[in-house]
């Protein structure tokens, strides 16, 4: 059994073309900007919180709502409504993880 650490906070934006992004960074604020940039559209809706541990949880979460992702894994077309559901999982994560997650957190991975 392997320790892998795994830092950051989880974050999900929504943009104003209905795009929904899942991920995982030290510095969301920064990484929600880049994102930003790099789409050319603003993000409507930002939700941060959990450990980046459960990055692929959400992810998971994500799929069921909205299919397949539309580019990578960690994009997909969604609505508000989703939105919501997805930031309301992350931040009932993010209370129930409080105490052992932070900014960094560790995962026990099975080889």
């Amino acid at each position: 059994m392997n320790d892998q650490v795994v830092y950051g906070r989880v974050y999900l934006i929504m943009f104003s073309s209905g795009v929904i992004k899942v991920g995982r960074s030290l510095r969301p604020g920064s990484r929600i900007f880049d994102h930003e940039v790099s789409v050319g559209s603003r993000a409507v809706l930002r939700s941060v919180g959990g450990c980046g541990c459960q990055e692929n949880e959400m992810i998971g979460r994500a799929q069921n709502l909205m299919g397949s992702a539309i580019q990578g894994r960690e994009w997909f077309y969604g609505n508000s409504w989703i939105f919501e559901q997805l930031s309301e999982i992350l931040q009932g994560r993010e209370q129930h993880d409080q105490s052992r997650c932070g900014v960094r957190s560790i995962v026990k991975d099975v080889a």
